[in-house]
């Protein structure tokens, strides 16, 4: 609207400002918008207010449709399963709706943003305890050095470091980010694959031998364990795998673990299971600020709380605004900067930087690239919180994460080992540091296995029950365990285009679940379950592993009454060397 204004306010007729204004959108020079940040709270609400104050037949109609689109979305939340059922296809309705008015097709399923959805509870943790986790800090501490070594992003930085520094210099810099992009994303589809990938790069490849040769001195005393329950971590394995990275490895300062507890019994001793690692921050405390809002003035807020200890931390830290139609990338402004996404509205009072405002250099000590602010030269510390793995976002987001604090760590020892050095080994132990469960026992079988048990279609007969706990007890599984099917190995080769890559990995993503299947081998409908995930994974086969922390917990009168999953920050460096 102010361009048209200010075209027409120099004598343009508005017919012909409206014609260039459509073709500066068609080229993708400009682009229409409500001009709501996208950090917005009940985004489909405000939508329908912004249309209702234009006030043409044709807006009234969109606001209606957004209107109740609003209603249904603030029913879901409680509604049960039959009910969501209904709203569900009262949503599609729509959408269809919607579309059909203004001219469109409505969007395939591929095309339609997966959902994500917490429950939350403001109910007292039963299992909450701080004291393992105080016992074993310097474990985390540990474990924590060597996570570059399984980071993903790894070979990305290096290999833009390595591209970058070969144009401009081993220390270089350019103060136009947008020239630098430019020119990576000119070149063919191969060399760009082959900058992310780090192909060549003897850096890269010296954190390969790191990561290997860990491996090796665990597979090793793995070996010396014959068949043992249980293998203890040597401190030392650690210790020299920390003392032969070199100083250009990065390290990870802060990093967030998804943790549960399981407390001491005259059966067992007291253990801390590490589900995940992520990168630390405050990004994964973002998702659940809404839960604990302060309700009245004075009162404890998580979302101030994370805030004001991030500016204490990092006060050059940038979020990236980039919801990009996913409901998950939704949180608050937390960091004290934030860098725009081109076509993205920026969050109200916020420090807002556009990818304009930045430039890029190169630091050899680290061999990676670093943001800094053109008009004063600041550093800018770049940490998405977006919860979105960017291979399945457009190309210049995963430029810049890549040239963030981000850190993508899979760790899943007991899959590398199967991948690699002990493809023999059906049977792993439960892998401990200190007191912390870095690996659960585990089996690996093959799909084939279990095609007694049928499609999964129907209930387990009596006899086929039967059949099946004898069968887990001749393999000595546990009657309670986890299952979830073994991922397969990428078969993307380095030529194939970013496009084909991300399609691929969106399709993927919508069957993927972080969280392993809870099965009890006497109960016929988890039976059934199983069937159906082992058809699922006939290609890559199945995991069981031990169910800890065990069921037996959650019927103690102090106990849990629930499973509890506890995310913990430990910040082992920076200004204030503060956990979370």
């Amino acid at each position: 609207v102010e361009i048209a204004e200010r075209l027409c306010g120099v004598g343009l007729p508005a017919a012909r400002v409206d014609a260039f204004l459509d073709t500066l959108i068609v080229r993708g020079v400009v682009h229409q918008d409500l001009n709501l940040p996208d950090q917005t709270r009940d985004y489909v609400q405000q939508v329908a207010a912004r249309l209702e104050g234009v006030g043409t037949p044709e807006a009234l109609h969109h606001a209606e449709v957004f209107t109740t689109l609003a209603q249904l979305e603030a029913r879901f939340g409680a509604a049960p399963a039959a009910e969501r059922r209904q709203l569900m296809g009262r949503i599609q309705e729509q959408i269809e709706r919607f579309a059909a008015t203004c001219t469109v097709s409505s969007p395939t399923v591929l095309e339609e943003s997966p959902i994500w959805e917490d429950v939350g509870t403001h109910d007292t943790s039963w299992g909450w305890d701080p004291a393992p986790l105080e016992r074993n800090v310097a474990s985390l501490a540990r474990l924590q050095r060597i996570l570059p070594l399984f980071d993903e992003t790894s070979p990305q930085r290096l290999g833009l470091y390595r591209w970058f520094s070969q144009r401009y210099g081993e220390d270089g810099r350019c103060d136009d980010l947008l020239e630098v992009y430019r020119e990576l994303a000119s070149q063919p589809q191969a060399v760009v694959a082959q900058v992310m990938r780090a192909e060549g790069d003897p850096h890269a490849q010296a954190l390969v031998e790191l990561r290997r040769g860990f491996l090796r001195r665990l597979h090793e005393a793995l070996e010396r364990a014959d068949g043992a329950s249980t293998l203890r971590l040597d401190e030392r394995l650690l210790d020299q795998t920390i003392d032969a990275l070199a100083p250009w490895v990065p390290s990870m300062d802060s990093a967030a673990y998804w943790l549960q507890l399981v407390p001491e019994s005259s059966e067992r001793p007291a253990s801390v299971v590490v589900n995940n690692v992520a990168s630390g921050h405050g990004a994964y405390y973002s998702r659940f600020c809404e839960l604990f809002e302060g309700r009245g003035e004075g009162e404890w807020s998580l979302g101030a709380a994370i805030r004001d200890s991030i500016r204490a931390e990092n006060p050059r830290q940038a979020d990236l605004t980039a919801v990009l139609g996913i409901n998950v990338n939704l949180h608050p402004h937390l960091s004290p900067l934030e860098l725009v996404y081109p076509g993205a509205i920026p969050t109200t009072g916020a420090e807002a930087l556009t990818v304009r405002d930045l430039g890029i250099a190169a630091d050899s000590s680290a061999r990676r690239l670093r943001l800094y602010t053109r008009a004063d030269g600041l550093p800018v510390d770049l940490v998405p919180f977006n919860f979105l793995f960017p291979a399945a976002a457009p190309m210049l987001y995963r430029f810049l994460c890549a040239l963030g604090s981000s850190h993508h760590v899979r760790l899943r020892l007991w899959d590398r080992l199967r991948m690699g050095l002990a493809r023999h080994r059906t049977h792993f132990p439960r892998l401990c540091l200190g007191e912390l469960v870095l690996e659960r026992q585990a089996w690996f079988l093959s799909s084939s296995q279990l095609e007694f048990l049928g499609p999964g279609t129907c209930l387990p007969t009596l006899e086929l029950m039967q059949q099946t706990d004898r069968w887990r007890r001749a393999r000595g599984l546990p009657s309670e365990a986890f299952v979830r099917g073994v991922e397969r190995t990428s078969r993307m080769k380095l030529d194939e285009g970013w496009a084909k890559v991300t399609r691929q990995w969106a399709v993927e993503a919508r069957s993927a679940r972080r969280k392993p299947q809870y099965l009890d081998f006497r109960n016929p409908f988890l039976v059934r379950l199983l069937a159906s995930v082992a058809r699922s994974s006939s290609e890559g086969g199945l995991v069981v592993s031990e169910c800890l922390p065990p069921t037996s917990i959650y019927t103690q009168g102090a106990g849990p009454r629930a499973a509890e999953e506890f995310l913990v920050e430990l910040s082992t460096g920076g200004a204030s060397e503060r956990g979370r």
